[in-house]
């Protein structure tokens, strides 16, 4: 392959010639130079809208970019107007990223929303979450299942493990930590921006990251990620605009239920504990015309409460059909070391690129086996949300740095093995049976921990075949 190679591509479907549009084959190291030496023979002002890594040939990887000719100005979308107050207040219960981006939207409108999150702002929960890891809760110390007696540092821990002076249960928030809080479980993740739908609203989301603190390589990199260390600042930037425009936030502000009259919403309470930025405690009433859940895969009290509601006679016709026994996938996460995976992947040219991810499947019998959300140069966190079991996530930076990459490595699982009854409209044991599942995993993980959140470990042989861990290998 010549060092670059260019070649017209057609116009698109809105009448664009070919000559506005041309795909380059860049090779690894490539530098701005580069393009402005070819490009530049070509068009005076062009924008990149699309970079990704072809690496089908580990001997010859390049670069595939798509550019455009001038350059490409946003324009944001236009949201219909709606009357704020009381009345038509709209409640939004919990501020992760689906809670921050209504919220957002609803701001835009007018609406001045009420944004409740049962945990803390970013600044608090990142303290915790610190405070957590460096007590030996996950992602700092990790006790081995064979030797429950003492922790281990890993070589990314950062950490200092004490637990003769504070244990990790001593300084472990459940409603404030890895999965809740301002930024939801994401903002503790490897930032991944990823969808499977084609919507006119994904450039809006992209430019939002941008404005508040993103690397603008998310407008145009096939896998675009922000990092867990530019993510407070976005967080807190989009809190700052739904704030400006009459938005309020309480945060420890914890639902316990949503009042309806002749089968419409009217309010919403809310417990105020004292967790999350040190409210007082006791039990608020809001009124509320409109309520908007996004309070995430974690929230457990929430599914029993919408149970509950379905049940009584004034909400059951509405809230019945919110339950559904579905399919699911539980699995391990498996670390390696960074500069394995990039050697494997990237070969001769693993100096000159990223730090490499992978994603694999295979069938196995009736059962999908695959991999998810890899972290390359990341850590692996626990995200428990109960004092009693234990669960990890992965992370990354941004610069994705760190001396080992992870990844999920997961197993399907059909509802009705653990009895499941499927269809919409189940509201009894058998829609509810996969979380019943999901908590006996997390809780035997908790056992093998020696009654601890501290996070159980095992080389891969060793989990596989059941042996224990003498040594954590290279990682």
């Amino acid at each position: 392959m010549n060092k670059h190679s260019v070649s017209d591509k057609p116009g698109d479907k809105s009448g664009g010639k070919a000559s506005d549009r041309v795909i380059v084959k860049l090779p690894p190291g490539y530098t701005d130079d580069d393009l402005r030496g070819m490009l530049g023979r070509r068009w005076r002002e062009y924008t990149l809208c699309r970079l990704s890594l072809d690496k089908r040939d580990v001997n010859n990887i390049f670069y595939v970019a798509q550019f455009e000719r001038g350059y490409a100005k946003y324009t944001p979308p236009v949201f219909p107007q709606m009357r704020g107050g009381n009345g038509n207040r709209v409640v939004v219960v919990g501020a992760g990223p689906a809670g921050l981006f209504a919220a957002l939207v609803l701001a835009y409108s007018g609406a001045k929303p009420l944004i409740l999150e049962r945990g803390g702002d970013i600044d608090t929960r990142a303290a915790k979450v610190a405070a957590f890891r460096n007590c030996g809760g996950g992602g700092g110390g990790y006790t081995n299942p064979a030797d429950t007696a003492g922790l281990a540092d890993t070589a990314n821990a950062n950490t200092t493990a004490n637990p003769a002076d504070t244990s990790a249960a001593d300084v472990f928030d459940s409603e404030c930590n890895v999965c809740y809080g301002e930024g939801g479980a994401g903002a503790f993740s490897d930032g991944k921006l990823n969808t499977g739908i084609k919507s006119e609203y994904i450039g809006f989301i992209l430019q939002t990251f941008v404005k508040y603190g993103a690397s603008a390589d998310i407008l145009y990199l096939a896998k675009p990620h922000v990092g867990t260390n530019r993510l407070a600042a976005v967080i807190r930037g989009i809190r700052g605009e739904i704030e400006k425009r009459g938005g309020r936030f309480v945060f420890g502000a914890k639902l316990t239920d949503i009042v309806t009259q002749n089968g419409a919403v009217t309010a919403v309470q809310y417990d105020c504990g004292g967790n999350g930025n040190g409210n007082g405690g006791g039990t608020v009433t809001a009124e509320a015309a409109r309520v908007i859940l996004a309070t995430g895969h974690s929230a457990k009290d929430i599914y029993a409460l919408l149970k509950t509601k379905a049940y009584t006679a004034d909400t059951s016709a509405a809230v019945a059909g919110c339950f559904a026994a579905k399919d699911f996938s539980v699995g391990v996460r498996v670390e390696h070391l960074r500069a394995d995976i990039n050697s494997t992947l990237h070969g001769a040219f693993a100096d000159k690129l990223p730090a490499a991810d992978y994603k694999y499947s295979v069938r196995v019998g009736e059962r999908g086996v695959y991999t998810f959300c890899m972290c390359p140069g990341g850590v692996v966190v626990n995200s428990s949300t109960d004092t009693d079991g234990v669960c990890v996530n992965g992370m990354s930076d941004y610069a994705r740095g760190a001396d080992n990459s992870n990844a999920a490595v997961l197993v399907s699982v059909s509802a009705r093995e653990v009895g499941g009854i499927g269809g919409v409209g189940s509201v009894g044991n058998g829609a509810f049976a996969a979380l019943d599942f999901l908590t006996g995993i997390e809780r035997r993980a908790y056992t093998a921990a020696g009654g601890s959140l501290a996070v159980p470990v095992a080389t891969l042989g060793g989990f596989l075949h059941g042996g224990g861990l003498d040594s954590f290998g290279k990682v």
